[in-house]
């Protein structure tokens, strides 16, 4: 083999694998192992000298991940096949390639090993890029002393672009998809990586793609697969956000792209007050007619909206509103609506918001419920009546005077200055006047009677009149009639009338007395009844039992004592009453009609529902649902209601006054989503009952769920004027909004608790589309002619079922409607007399009205012998749950002599009634 003259050492790498060199090379590089001469290295070498061999070509490292650890490791061995020792140094150049030793010693026939360490990949760089650098190593081979080895590393990972960068999606209608933006990720590196792309901050915006919400793997030059942007707003906000792409694996090129999203929604945003009062307060006096008012709609929103208003009367609103529907301008925007009331009657009832009503608006705006504007109008003015409605003094000694009590009842709701006028001046009435008798309040007024020296029957009558500026709603009442006759000494008693006031049910009253005196010169003695005889809720006793009144200032006392009032027993006003009719001795003494009354006293409680049930609550929100609770007695009591699950919550302490209703709210605050059911335990501590309570437990249900996505406008409906509704009637219709917040189109069902015998019929649609909003109308049947007045008779509860095939949710909406009319009836049914001719003998009943209306009558006195027989006064007003009492008097002619009389009482009203009109009040008498 020739040899080359192959001196200089960097030659040496490439010629001695080519052909043998001229002269003995100093380093061989021998990527095989062994010798390219053929030769023994030792031998060419010559003795004690050193020849060095390095066992590797160029080094290739292969891949190296962008911004991850640097590749593995290589080594390079170099051998001394010389017979002297060989020294050696080692450096690298270029990129960061690192050494493990730097200089050494081989001996003759050993070698060392020189690991190299390529440098780190910086995740900038790009994929693909080579990371370059060289190994020189340096010996004592004078002949050859350094040899250069090429180093190299290549950059590996994926490099993502993101087309486009940015998913602009603009104004869109809140609650409406936008389209979405189709987008491209690409991986134009090297090597494949895993991504995922995180969800937006803003929850109105969305990206998916197939896969999702999986990590995807994207090849080298591929993109991932279906990949899109999309945008739903929930309100009117600017909405700019980002999704970040999450990679795992090397990524060369620099960080990750980032989606960036913007879009707005568009909506109307309404503001209308909730209230608007006529007059002043919501009070217009009767016989004047409000000045129209005007309130506005605002639109705060960025997109204009529709409206329509309908007033809850209809046609026999007292209102007009126009315009009644329109549209409002964006930001800001507004519409004035004006309203125009009719003239308060001068007659007219003064109950609150008689003259009212409800205008609600409705508009187009996605998600928004009705708005309901309550309209405030009452009448303003003082409705009198005298009770009792007559006062007779009987027989009064001559030079002295009695005193009886009286009163003048406002129900009303003006005040009055009131003075009575009289002609006769044996009687007086105090206060003179004129003086303030409040809205809703009694004057306690006192008559007098001064005889003087006539032992003649007196008369006279007590008119009211009232100060100039003093606005009526009702006609004043009749004069009060004042009667007494002047005895010379014979027959007085004082009081001349007993009130045992209220008695609470299952208690009873203390005794009372009656003292009579003669002040005359002759002994009379006295026997006393009771109007209901054996039926009287009274016994007396006379003492001394003789029943002799001594002349000279002699006495006798009649002891009244009242029976025990039931434990279970209505509340009408003096149901317990009585008259003590005493008659004397005397002659021409007419009986004496002691008015014993005594009402029972206490709680009587109805509760609308005997269970709840609030249907589906997110849990962390509140559930309500609205009941009521009536007192129909005449004492305020208190109700508690003690659920054992803490998250049902009902009041503990409900207070309600007698002849009230109140309106409290059960609340459901589910902590898991699961069912809940429970039983709350209903007392009413410390209160005096004159019914058994309606119920002692109430059952309670619902539904806790992480999201609901049915959202109903209303837990309740009220019909009717503040839930009344005239018996004969029918309520207008009602809606509640459904609106749905599911993905999916829904199905509806309407159940009502009463079934076919529910007092109302419900009509809507059979299915919600996703995101939209549906109306359902409850329509109120007719209320019958006859009809309870209980509260909440006509109640009922609606259950709105929604569902689909993953979502199952009920939501209730209770019904409330109570029937309202006057029940009368005559108290007792029947009166029998006895008298002697020309004489008279006087009896109380009493028109009760178990209804909830008051009712202005008339009373008639008809029948064979009519003219025997009279009631005082012929007119009246029944109050609602409580009555007014009347006198019925028997006066026989002297021409018709001895015999029995009969006749009839009818009585007649046009008050709205739930019962039929009473039987006439049968009336006998006995001429003796």
């Amino acid at each position: 083999m020739t040899r080359l003259p192959c001196r200089p050492l960097a030659a040496l790498f490439t010629c001695c694998f080519l052909a043998a060199c001229s002269e003995p090379p100093a380093i061989v590089i021998d990527d095989a192992g062994s010798q390219e001469d053929g030769g023994s290295n030792a031998g060419d070498a010559g003795s004690g000298s050193p020849f060095a061999v390095i066992a590797s070509g160029a080094l290739d490292f292969g891949p190296g991940d962008c911004g991850g650890l640097a590749a593995a490791s290589k080594t390079l061995t170099l051998s001394n096949q010389g017979s002297g020792a060989l020294t050696w140094t080692a450096a690298v150049s270029g990129e960061a390639f690192t050494l493990d030793a730097a200089s050494g010693t081989v001996a003759a026939g050993a070698q060392a090993t020189l690991t190299i360490t390529p440098p780190a990949i910086s995740g900038s760089a790009a994929a693909g890029s080579l990371h370059t650098g060289t190994l020189t190593v340096s010996t004592n081979d004078e002949a050859h002393a350094s040899v250069s080895v090429p180093l190299k590393v290549t950059a590996s990972g994926g490099t993502l672009t993101l087309s486009p960068s940015t998913a602009t999606f603009g104004i869109i209608p809140v609650g409406t998809a936008a389209p979405t933006v189709d987008l491209t990720l690409t991986n134009t590196g090297n090597a494949a990586v895993s991504v995922v792309v995180a969800a937006p901050a803003d929850a109105q915006f969305g990206v998916s793609w197939t896969g999702a919400p999986s990590a995807t793997s994207v090849a080298p030059g591929a993109s991932l697969s279906g990949l899109k942007a999309s945008f739903t707003p929930t309100g009117i906000a600017p909405g700019d956000t980002s999704a970040a792409v999450q990679v795992t694996g090397a990524l060369c090129g620099g960080a990750a792209p980032s989606l960036r999203l913007t879009g707005r929604g568009a909506s109307g945003v309404v503001a209308l007050p909730t209230d608007v009062s006529f007059g002043a307060g919501g009070l217009v006096p009767c016989g004047t007619q409000a000045n129209a008012l005007s309130f506005t709609i605002t639109n705060s929103g960025n997109a204009p909206f529709s409206w329509t208003g309908q007033l809850a009367r209809g046609l026999a609103s007292p209102f007009t509103v126009t315009p009644q529907s329109g549209t409002v301008p964006a930001n800001g925007g507004q519409a004035t609506l004006t309203l125009t009331t009719t003239a308060i009657p001068a007659t007219a009832p003064t109950s609150l918001d008689f003259f009212g009503d409800v205008f609600t608006v409705s508009t187009d705006v996605p998600g928004d419920s009705p708005h309901a504007v309550t309209l405030h109008q009452t009448a303003q003015g003082a409705v009198l009546s005298f009770s009792p409605g007559t006062v007779d003094f009987g027989g009064v000694p001559v030079n002295t005077t009695a005193s009886a009590p009286f009163s003048l009842v406002n129900t009303g709701t003006g005040d009055a200055h009131v003075a009575f006028s009289l002609t006769n001046a044996k009687f007086s009435a105090t206060p003179a006047g004129p003086t303030l008798v409040a809205a809703g309040q009694s004057l306690s007024a006192t008559a007098t009677f001064a005889p003087g020296l006539s032992v003649t029957q007196a008369s006279d009558t007590a008119t009211p009149t009232v100060s100039s500026g003093d606005v009526l709603c009702a006609p004043l009442p009749s004069a009060l009639t004042l009667s007494g006759i002047g005895t010379n000494g014979s027959v007085s008693y004082s009081p001349v009338a007993l009130d045992f006031g209220k008695v609470n049910c299952g208690s009873t009253a203390a005794p009372k007395n009656v003292v009579f005196t003669n002040s005359g010169n002759q002994d009379y003695t006295v026997s006393a009844s009771l109007g209901l005889d054996g039926g009287s809720p009274f016994t007396f006793a006379m003492n001394p039992a003789s029943g002799l009144v001594a002349a000279q200032g002699g006495t006798l006392t009649v002891t009244v004592t009242p029976k025990a009032i039931p434990q279970t027993t209505p509340t009408t006003d003096n149901l317990f009453g009585d008259t003590l009719s005493v008659s004397s001795t005397v002659a021409g003494d007419s009986p004496h009609l002691i008015p014993l009354r005594q009402t029972a006293q206490g709680s009587i409680f109805s509760v609308s529902t005997g269970s709840i049930a609030f249907g589906t609550v997110v849990v962390g929100q509140t559930g309500g649902f609205q009941y009521s609770v009536t007192n129909s007695g005449n004492a305020a009591g208190t109700l508690k209601f003690q659920p054992t699950n803490a998250v049902f919550t009902m009041p503990s302490a409900l207070v309600v006054a007698g002849g009230t209703s109140s309106s409290p709210t059960a609340q459901f605050a589910p902590t898991a989503a699961q069912p809940y059911s429970d039983t709350a335990t209903v007392s009413a501590p410390s209160t005096v009952l004159c019914q058994p309570l309606p119920l002692t437990s109430m059952s309670l249900s619902g539904t806790g769920t992480t999201a609901s996505l049915v959202a109903v406008s209303a837990s309740s409906l009220t019909f009717g004027a503040n839930g009344l509704v005239d018996c004969g009637t029918t309520a207008a219709a009602k809606t509640v909004a459904v609106t749905s917040s599911a993905a999916s189109s829904m199905s509806l069902a309407y159940t009502l608790a009463g079934g076919a015998a529910s007092p109302y019929t419900v009509s809507g649609p059979a299915t919600v589309a996703a995101g939209a909003t549906v109306t359902v109308t409850v329509t109120p049947k007719a209320i019958p002619s006859t009809s309870s007045v209980a509260p909440d008779a006509f109640a009922d509860t609606l259950t709105i079922a929604a569902t689909n095939a993953t979502v199952n949710e009920t939501h209730t909406v209770a019904l409330h409607e109570t029937a309202q009319g006057a029940i009368l009836s005559f108290n007792p049914t029947s009166l029998a007399f006895t008298a002697h001719p020309a004489q008279s003998q006087s009896k109380s009943f009493v028109v009760s009205n178990a209804g909830n209306l008051s009712a202005a009558y008339t009373l008639t006195v008809g029948g064979t012998n009519a003219n025997n027989f009279s009631v005082t006064p012929t007119s009246g007003t029944a109050s609602a749950g409580g009555g007014a009492t009347e006198t019925a008097t028997f006066s026989p002619p002297l021409a018709q002599g001895l015999g029995s009389r009969s006749a009839s009482v009818a009585l007649s009203t046009s008050a709205v009634r739930c019962a039929p009109l009473p039987s006439a009040l049968g009336l006998s008498g006995t001429a003796n």
